[in-house]
């Protein structure tokens, strides 16, 4: 297939190539994280910081703090890591340890609980978990800690290990250096982690055996509502009212231990503030980092400069025409956006040579802008409309700014592929719940040089498990049956039965052909279905 820069000579000649070390779209094992990092807000919000912003916010008692809780769940997780043996760490383990008294209260599936509406398969638990702690630091005002993808979650209960209140110095100790930190990192993580949050009496009625400093039983690390170094400067001053320090179970004062265990030195070094929050930001990121062995993680994720969205080709009736939509994603963090005056997609037909050009428009809801947390984006829509023969392959990204530059973006050379042998059509594909049972009636577009190779649907649904409150996500493979031709297209269909409670959190891949000649139209929410 001939370059997407050979679409027109004077094209190149007034554009500026723009290269950079940056991932090529797509790539599966990191686009929906991505996502979900990138844009807590604004258009296209996947919401995930919804549950800790602000800092104080929780949806339960009086009291708590989700993003201390997404913090603890996160390492009490980790705990079950034996550096040694190159087992344990960050791997979700602790959705089968909820019912240990070292993982006592609600926190623990209440946090997985959250995660549900964000559980893929290409978004694992145990990702999860470390995502809710970058988004739980960063949103409490602490350091960016760099999020790496690749977790895998256990299929079982790991080992024992989370430090409790009641263990003395030398097991704290030596718990901590089994998941691999020394007596000063010891001391560094547990302030770090102890910054927000408290104790719950109802969990621990002997350390908070009243109302507690926050109410509701509820007795608060410090008195801040941030991440800072104020429960270390407290300590050190003598004027804390830390439970865990000076609780009235002197028994149960495993903070005042763990601080104390090299002669304060740790401690009155995170007295200044800007070594708390780098200290912080290392301890947390080797906390979130510890994973088995076999577990291989990506680079920390960056934001692609460009990342298509939401791309659709539609079928017409009579099968002459395709409707191609979408959105293309900007990022603007370091840029001016109101410098840029257009955007265009320069597109090759299915056949890798014919040329086209669309116009995208900003968009207009939430004046196309997301983000949080310092990422800034900028979206721009299109629709037009293809003939169904010659269709659509790829596409580069052109931006013409307002002193005359233009930028071509190209996917780091190979164009951002568009697949169109196999199309999901949304909008004849709906969801029945009757006396009968419930159901999507499914329907494809397949290319007619490919009618005569097996088509199939694999929807990937939750069902509930026992002894966790983490479903299992099963694929279920379907056939789609040929329903009639119209021309460049054939349309298929299927039906695949789901409880009308795996619906909204159901997704599906099409697959025509097998093997190296498959094709696939992959990751569709099946929760933005309308119902027949």
């Amino acid at each position: 297939m001939p370059s997407l820069s050979s679409i027109s000579a004077a094209f190149l000649v007034a554009c500026q190539v723009v290269l950079a070390d940056v991932p090529t779209w797509p790539t599966p094992s990191i686009d929906e994280l991505e996502d979900i990092r990138f844009l807590m807000n604004g258009y296209n919000a996947r919401g995930f910081s919804d549950f800790v912003s602000p800092c104080s916010f929780s949806s339960g008692n009086i009291g708590r703090i989700t993003a201390a809780e997404w913090i603890r769940a996160a390492y009490h997780d980790m705990s079950t890591a034996d550096v040694a043996a190159g087992t344990g760490g960050l791997d979700a383990s602790i959705q089968y340890e909820t019912d240990r008294s070292e993982n006592i209260g609600t926190a623990m599936n209440d946090t997985m609980t959250a995660f549900l509406g964000y559980y893929t398969v290409r978004s694992s638990i145990a990702d999860l978990l470390a995502l809710g702690v970058y988004t739980s630091v960063v949103s409490c005002g602490g350091p960016k800690i760099p999020f790496r993808v690749g977790r895998i979650d256990a299929k079982e209960a790991g080992p024992s290990g989370v430090p409790e209140p009641t263990d003395n110095i030398t097991v704290l100790t030596n718990k901590f250096a089994k998941q691999g930190f020394n007596t000063s990192e010891m001391i560094a993580l547990v302030a770090c982690g102890h910054t927000v949050g408290g104790v719950h009496g109802v969990d621990f009625p002997t350390i908070v055996p009243g109302s507690g400093t926050a109410g509701n039983n509820y007795s608060h690390f410090d008195n801040t509502t941030h991440f800072d170094n104020d429960v270390v400067i407290d300590y050190m001053s003598d004027n804390t009212s830390n439970p865990l320090v000076v609780g009235p179970d002197v028994g149960k004062n495993s903070d005042l231990a763990v601080f104390n265990a090299d002669g304060n030195k740790t401690m009155n070094r995170l007295t200044d503030a800007t070594t708390f929050q780098d200290t912080c930001l290392t301890m947390l990121e080797r906390m979130i980092n510890t994973v088995p062995s076999t577990v291989k993680l990506t680079d920390p994720l960056t934001p692609y400069p460009i990342k298509p969205a939401n791309l659709v080709l539609k079928l017409s009736d009579n099968g002459a025409n395709l409707t191609f939509s979408g959105q293309i994603r900007v990022l603007v963090t370091n840029r001016d956006s109101t410098k840029i005056e257009s955007l265009s997609l320069h597109y090759l037909a299915r056949d890798g040579v014919t040329p086209g050009v669309i116009n995208a428009t900003a968009a207009l809801y939430q004046s196309g802008f997301a983000g949080a947390f310092g990422d800034s984006f900028q979206f721009y829509e299109f629709e037009t409309v293809l003939d169904a023969s010659s269709s659509v392959s790829s596409f580069n990204v052109s931006i013409a700014l307002k002193d005359g530059t233009v930028e071509e973006h190209n996917n780091n050379g190979g164009g951002f592929p568009v697949q169109s042998s196999i199309l999901l059509q949304s909008s004849r594909t709906c969801y029945i719940a009757n006396s009968t049972g419930s159901y999507f009636k499914l329907v494809a577009a397949v290319h007619d040089s490919r009618k005569a190779l097996p088509a199939t649907v694999v929807t990937y649904v939750q069902n509930p498990r026992i002894g966790t409150k983490i479903p299992s996500l099963d694929a279920v493979n379907t056939s789609l049956a040929f329903v009639n031709s119209t021309g460049a297209y054939d349309f298929f269909s299927a039906t695949v039965s789901l409880g009308v409670d795996q619906v909204y959190l159901a997704y599906c891949d099409l697959v025509s052909g097998e093997g190296d000649a498959a094709e696939s139209d992959l990751f569709h929410n099946m929760g933005n279905i309308k119902a027949c």
